[in-house]
């Protein structure tokens, strides 16, 4: 589905690359420059949230007001799984979807068709 969104110079990997030390603020440890909205930066935050965190999937709805949401929540998850069938693709390997991708997957197209 086509979506009409601005883009801008966004972190294509926040979650995995920001460090907490009690006493700092939070630091960014690894630029991952995309030109995408907004809103699929936040998403691809949000799918590894869920994925590799433990997050709610009440995580979704917080941040349901972001333009394109259900398109953004897509495209990030299949962001994701490629960039892990192409990992795999470069060492040799043979790539079977995580498990942790299943509910996911159920809860993003749920989303999608929903917005329909």
């Amino acid at each position: 589905m086509p979506v009409s969104v601005r883009e801008q110079l966004v972190h294509g990997d926040l979650l995995g690359n920001v460090r907490y030390e009690p006493v700092l603020p939070p630091a960014i440890i690894d630029w991952a420059p995309y030109w995408r909205p907004t809103s699929w930066a936040a998403a691809v935050a949000v799918v590894d949230a869920l994925c590799w965190h433990g997050a709610d999937a009440t995580l979704v709805e917080r941040w349901s007001h972001l333009a394109a949401w259900p398109q953004m929540l897509l495209r990030a998850l299949l962001y994701r799984m490629i960039t892990d069938l192409e990992a795999a693709r470069s060492r040799g390997e043979d790539w079977e979807p995580h498990p942790v991708y299943g509910p996911v997957v159920a809860l993003v197209l749920g989303r999608a068709e929903g917005a329909q």
